[in-house]
């Protein structure tokens, strides 16, 4: 797992730098990581989809441009007067300025890791780096740990049409056009082996392989979810040898 190992080590580096908070301001737009769909004026370069009151998700990670940062293949960390809006659908990434109506396209080849602001702090990272099988593909990291647990996620976004008979759509005035549905994969890295995982309580623990996990259930209840395996793994990574 070179690949991970590379990658690990490379957001260490990217995230470090967003703590510190380490920008760049302007000099991100001399990087030549853009893919030249930049606009101006009154146009808009993010792309359309089917949008209305009746259909249900969102093809974008957030409902409006939102802070964050954006760290280049050769490290080097951006975010000064930079807005941001994620494409889920294509795993896009567009960028602009907070004192312009230009919008531009980030070339995603070029940029091995980026963080997101909404309600709190979104970090993710380029999947080329943790396995070849996902080229073009951006994992959220939720635990990150070089040593011990890591957990990463996968969304791929897809809009799915209703499936409505000519009989129900006869019957009823109104039909809903669809909606965006996040596919969502867990991957859990441990022990050197990166794996897809479910959420759920025994192939976790089995995936987990260790008796602690098991303590940690028995003494913290609640729902198994993506916030109780967040707390787990982070309490797992901070115990001694």
């Amino acid at each position: 797992m070179k690949y991970l190992l590379s990658a690990l080590l490379l957001f260490f580096s990217f995230y470090q730098n967003v703590i510190a908070q380490v920008t760049g301001g302007n000099a991100f737009q001399t990087q030549s990581i853009y893919t030249g769909y930049a606009v101006s004026g009154n146009d808009v370069v993010l792309p359309v989809y089917k949008g209305s009151s009746d259909v249900e998700g969102n093809p974008f990670f957030s409902k409006d441009w939102v802070n964050g940062s954006v760290t280049t293949m050769d490290k080097n960390t951006y975010s000064e007067k930079l807005l941001f809006m994620y494409d889920k659908t294509t795993n896009s990434l567009y960028v602009k300025n907070t004192d312009s109506n230009k919008i531009l396209k980030a070339d995603m080849s070029k940029i091995s890791a980026f963080s997101l602001t909404t309600d709190k702090q979104h970090t993710f990272i380029k999947g080329d780096l943790l396995d070849k099988h996902y080229s073009g593909k951006f994992f959220e990291v939720l635990v990150l740990d070089e040593k011990k647990y890591s957990l990463f996620k996968l969304i791929q976004t897809e809009f799915q049409h209703t499936q409505t008979s000519t009989a129900s759509q006869a019957m009823t005035e109104s039909i809903s056009p669809g909606k965006y549905v996040d596919n969502v994969t867990y991957f859990l890295y441990a022990n050197n082996v990166l794996q897809p995982v479910e959420l759920k309580k025994k192939t976790f623990v089995k995936a987990i392989n260790t008796d602690k996990a098991e303590t940690y259930i028995n003494e913290h209840k609640g729902n198994f979810n993506e916030s109780y395996i967040i707390s787990m793994l982070n309490a797992l990574n901070s115990e001694a040898e």
